[in-house]
């Protein structure tokens, strides 16, 4: 069995979650004895090649109106013609071809495909090759991914995202498989008329190898006595409720409360947020490795407002045995048993987070009592040999229908 993967971004350009999963996935399968390659974007011309983890990657110069993942905002005009572009991008299947041909994969597992558009399942299909989709976030229903507009998530698709998806659902059966990292993601689409003759549709959440555990019972008290470390850690961003969970730990902190905000954004973005929500108890520590963050907190929030798919930083949070104070939202439910690894709120009720943190502080010694609990009841999210397992059979299941065919 040999496959090639197709996705926006690999390493070393990785902006979020999907780039190191699908990492993950690829080392895993090859360390299984599986071939593997990977076609990927890149921001410059041509198309070349070089080796990741032993592992031949294909980078192809988008051919586009610029670069979209860049820390930069272009105007307006240019992002509307990127989008225009990126309804069914022509210019992009002459890489696509080249590969496969390069390549001869005997299967095509396609992941986030902005930049490459849906017109990177064209050639496999014409060429008869089985395409398993991997639904990451909405693009298929929003070009920019995330159904969100406006400061608000978006209940239904406008009409702009519905003229410009107009043929995405016919064209969407032309893969073999979808499989969705939620149930959230893939019932979703479904239910827009996606995938409508596509015989295989799973859900197989993500999983990741984090290394050795940490030793939770030695770890020590994170914060002094009467307390409450909490902490975000991720892309800062509107979508990602960071501007909700400001503005209510500003609201209502008391004195024995901090916020630790970790990650990125987009500059502009990122100094707006510093100057408007300065305050002695909050702290933009910037990037940093996830076990210096997990040891400073004592819950991690996440406060997504749009439909969050499912945001490792959840059960990241889980593995360094931290509660998760989550939105109800996306896939997030999905992770968070109420009481057990967390607590959820609804982000669209006033004071609703704030309230919930409340109910976390008050409840703090418990939490950090229930630390190994919190991890152990998370395993199956760090069992990567029984998720590489459940795609490899997956991938068998799809070939062999391809073999009766």
């Amino acid at each position: 069995m040999k496959i090639l993967f197709i996705n926006s971004l690999y390493e070393p350009n990785v902006i979020g979650g999907a780039e190191t999963i699908l990492r993950s996935h690829v080392n895993a399968l090859k360390a299984r004895g599986i071939e593997v390659a990977v076609l990927t974007l890149d921001p410059g011309p041509g198309l070349g090649s070089d080796l990741v983890d032993g592992v031949r990657v294909w980078r192809a110069g988008l051919k586009n109106s610029y670069w979209p993942f860049g820390a930069e905002k272009p105007p307006g005009w240019r992002r509307g013609i990127w989008h225009l572009v990126d309804i069914y991008n022509p210019l992009m299947l002459g890489a696509v071809e080249e590969v496969l041909g390069a390549e001869k994969p005997d299967l095509v597992c396609t992941h986030n495909l902005a930049g490459w558009s849906a017109a990177a399942w064209s050639v496999p299909h014409r060429l008869g090759i089985p395409i398993v989709q991997v639904l990451h976030d909405p693009y298929l229903l929003c070009p920019r991914s995330n159904m969100f507009s406006n400061g608000a998530p978006c209940v239904r698709q406008c009409l702009k995202c519905r003229v410009m998806r107009l043929f995405h659902p016919h064209w969407s059966n032309q893969v073999s498989a979808v499989v969705g990292v939620s149930r959230y993601v893939l019932e979703k689409s479904v239910q827009k008329g996606y995938f409508g003759k596509v015989p295989i549709r799973e859900v197989i959440n993500n999983a990741r190898d984090l290394g050795a555990p940490p030793l939770l019972a030695s770890a020590g008290p994170k914060t002094a006595p009467g307390r409450v470390s909490f902490g975000y850690i991720g892309s800062l961003m509107a979508s990602k409720g960071i501007e909700l969970l400001l503005d209510s730990f500003v609201r209502r902190a008391p004195e024995g409360w901090t916020l630790l905000v970790a990650g990125s954004g987009k500059a502009e973005y990122v100094a707006q947020l510093k100057e408007r929500y300065r305050h002695d108890r909050v702290s933009f520590i910037g990037r940093v490795a996830p076990e210096q963050f997990f040891q400073q907190v004592d819950c991690t929030v996440v406060p997504s407002i749009w439909g969050d798919t499912f945001p490792g930083v959840v059960f990241e949070s889980f593995f360094y045995g931290v509660p998760v104070l989550g939105s109800r939202r996306g896939g997030i439910p999905e992770m968070i048993g109420e009481g057990a690894n967390g607590v959820l709120f609804d982000p669209a009720e006033p004071g609703g987070l704030e309230r919930a943190m409340d109910q976390v502080a008050g409840e703090i010694d418990s939490w950090r009592r229930a630390a190994p609990a919190i991890r152990e009841q998370a395993a199956h999210f760090f069992d990567v040999a029984g998720w590489t397992e459940r795609w490899i059979s997956l991938y068998r299941r799809v070939l062999s229908g391809r073999s009766r065919g």
